[in-house]
């Protein structure tokens, strides 16, 4: 019969789920700031896209990031069997 998980395992797997909550949030939030910076109206970036497009990225990839530490949350909690 197998043990269940111990307490470093589920305070491993509340600290990935909650980074990897935190980074999604943040990377979608900036991307959708900098979408609308650069396509929308005002004086802010629009038509700069020298300035925007790196910032974009770096949005889009720490969206990635937190996207990937939620699956890898994921295959912690329900991956074993």
């Amino acid at each position: 019969m197998s043990e269940g998980p111990g307490a470093g395992e589920i305070l491993a797997g509340i600290f990935v789920t909650l980074c990897g909550l935190f980074l999604t949030l943040l990377g979608g939030g900036c991307t959708f700031f900098w979408l609308a910076a650069m396509l929308g109206g005002g004086d802010g970036l629009r038509g700069n896209y020298e300035l925007g497009i790196p910032l974009l990225l770096v949005s889009l990839a720490a969206f990635a990031g937190g996207a990937a530490l939620l699956w890898a949350a994921g295959k912690m909690a329900f991956g074993k069997n």
